[in-house]
């Protein structure tokens, strides 16, 4: 399952550079729980080049404790970073956006992370 995660506020070019970079250091222990990340956009060497399109990292994720890796590096790094920024999380076309505050929880990424898991999954007989 492919995850994109994307970051929206005042300061989120550079909490995208710091965020991006923490999960590159992380990139060992995620890939090692499974989680491959990819970013997707600009060049994070040229910081008058961000935009929109560009604060966008994607995550692939296929077993249940992955999204646990996953939230915790996450939280980890918001814990560790002050940020003004929400973050939205998106999966097929359904988004869940978790408020600086939300993000200090991470049950609440958790749960966030295992919403997007669980919508449009297939029922049986279709």
């Amino acid at each position: 399952m492919n995850v994109q995660l994307s970051v929206h506020g005042p300061t989120s070019d550079a909490e995208f550079r710091s965020l991006y970079r923490w999960l590159r250091g992380e990139a060992g222990n995620l890939r090692a729980a499974g989680v491959t990340m990819e970013h997707t956009g600009g060049s994070l060497d040229e910081p008058d080049v961000m935009g929109g399109a560009f604060e966008v990292v994607q995550f692939v994720c296929d077993f249940g404790a992955q999204y646990g890796a996953l939230a915790v590096a996450i939280a980890s790094w918001r814990r560790a970073h002050p940020a003004r920024s929400s973050f939205t999380f998106e999966r097929d076309g359904v988004k869940i956006t978790l408020t600086e505050a939300e993000l200090d929880d991470l049950p609440t990424v958790l749960r966030a992370l295992e919403e997007l898991r669980d919508a449009d999954e297939p029922e049986d007989g279709e």
